[in-house]
């Protein structure tokens, strides 16, 4: 399952397989259906995520969300050592 948290308003759509927090499924119940052990769904009607919340989807996004949500993955990762800090220029010749 791949991670992601939602810059905006998200919906996902039936047939969608979803890992969700108790909380979280809770919430959407009326639209979910258990798979398995876990906190594993099935999405059966229009579930939507807050900016902000994470959750975990079994496949890739239709692409039309890419720009709604960004990978968990990202947010983990080291960020980059900033960059030397130049020399000072030398003082012009007398």
């Amino acid at each position: 399952m791949k991670s992601y948290k939602a810059l905006a308003p998200v919906a996902l759509f039936p047939g969608t397989v979803v890992h969700l927090t108790t909380a979280q499924a809770r919430i959407r119940a009326h639209a979910l259906e258990k798979q398995g052990k876990g906190n594993t769904f099935l999405v059966t009607s229009r579930i939507e995520f807050k900016a902000g919340e994470s959750f975990k989807v079994d496949g890739d996004l239709p692409k039309n969300l890419a720009e709604l949500v960004e990978p968990e993955e990202a947010q983990t990762a080291v960020p980059p050592a900033p960059p030397a800090p130049s020399p000072a220029p030398a003082p012009p010749a007398a």
